[in-house]
């Protein structure tokens, strides 16, 4: 049995022609993982969060949301099944003039760890495998997801669109070598008013990830590398909902991202670990043809008091700059867990033996 408690704060500030725009979110999560039968794990969630911007009138309050989560080996090491559902438990409403505001915060506009701040009754399903010979490792599948339709302002039901995610994974497992590949593509449909069945209130377009990872082993630290980059192309129809009218934008305002991360991971003795990163970012909107940039500098803390019992604090600051825009701020999270017959720095390097990590990255 494994047990989750985690409390976060975030804030930034975006300013353009001395027009300040601030962002805030606190969230609490507290969940519990459970293994009742030998291929399978079952996870229970609770969330917590309030977000907060200058856009917004008033906050946007999520009193208690509740997140499950099962996994199934129908093939043990082989073919594992899964499923996922997230309940609002108790859902605030928001007033119809924040309706744009909050449309920016969930589409690229937003600084915020999750940016999508609308807790939505989505029910998702999915189908992995994985293979390992010698020291190579491959895992893949893929997840659909679907959300109920949704009352945020007072009669305006929205149908969320649903979306599915296709993942590869190809590892080369060595001595003290790590290598990894990964791609990544999402899949969006469409999102309709219940006023307007026959128009799209909004619809994505294709989402494609890449990512090579290098992580290397010392006597004392590791040290993994990230390459990695992202593009989203243009939506489709990019529908923005006001109290009058609906307006579209026919140019593509998706930031396009390139990225290396660099983390060094540095074991002080058996109950203490410290690890810090520097992740600079290139950054492209194609609509504007503008470049700009963004760097994250990151660092963990983790502490093991007791046996099977951690402390982690970690925390990330962040700056950039894209087109008349310069952003700035950071998070903090303060997490508590328990799990069992696990020790401090378990899951940092790989493992030939299963052909992948002990934490199940």
């Amino acid at each position: 049995m494994m047990w989750f408690a985690s409390l976060q704060s975030e804030a930034y500030q975006r300013e353009k022609d001395n027009d300040g725009e601030i962002q805030q979110q606190h969230q609490l999560y507290v969940g519990t993982s459970l293994k009742p039968m030998p291929s399978t794990w079952f996870h229970l969630g609770f969330k917590s969060r309030l977000t907060n911007t200058t856009m917004l009138e008033e906050p946007y309050k999520e009193p208690v949301s509740a997140y499950l989560s099962l996994s199934h080996a129908l093939i043990d090491k082989y073919l594992y099944l899964s499923g996922v559902m997230s309940l609002p438990i108790l859902n605030s409403k928001a007033s119809l003039k924040d309706s744009n505001s909050i449309y920016h915060l969930t589409n690229d506009q937003s600084l915020l760890f999750e940016p999508n701040i609308v807790p939505l009754n989505t029910l998702g399903a999915g189908l992995h495998f994985q293979k390992s010979w010698d020291y190579w490792f491959v895992k893949g599948g893929g997840r659909y997801f679907k959300s109920s339709s949704y009352e945020l302002y007072k009669g305006h039901k929205n149908f969320p669109s649903s979306f599915s995610v296709l993942r590869l994974q190809i590892s080369l497992i060595q001595k003290k070598i790590f290598q990894q590949v990964e791609g990544k593509v999402t899949f969006f449909g469409a999102e309709k008013d219940r006023n307007q069945k026959d128009r799209e209130a909004h619809q994505e377009g294709r989402l494609l990830q890449v990512r090579y990872l290098l992580r290397t082993q010392g006597k004392n630290k590791g040290r993994e590398m990230n390459f990695g980059g992202r593009w989203k192309e243009k939506d489709k129809s990019r529908l923005a909902l006001d109290s009058k009218r609906i307006t579209e934008e026919s140019s593509n305002s998706n930031i396009q991202k390139l990225y290396f991360r660099y983390t060094l991971v540095q074991p002080q003795n058996r109950n203490f670990l410290l690890s810090i990163s520097l992740m600079p970012q290139l950054l492209y909107q194609e609509s504007t043809e503008a470049i700009g940039y963004q760097t994250n500098l990151g660092f963990m803390i983790k502490l093991s008091p007791a046996t099977s019992q951690f402390v982690t604090v970690s925390g990330e600051l962040l700056f950039g700059k894209l087109e008349e825009t310069q952003f700035f701020g950071g998070r903090i999270n303060l997490s508590f867990s328990h799990h069992r017959k696990r020790r401090l720095g378990s899951g940092l390097f790989p493992q030939k033996k299963t052909g992948g990590f002990k934490s199940g990255d």
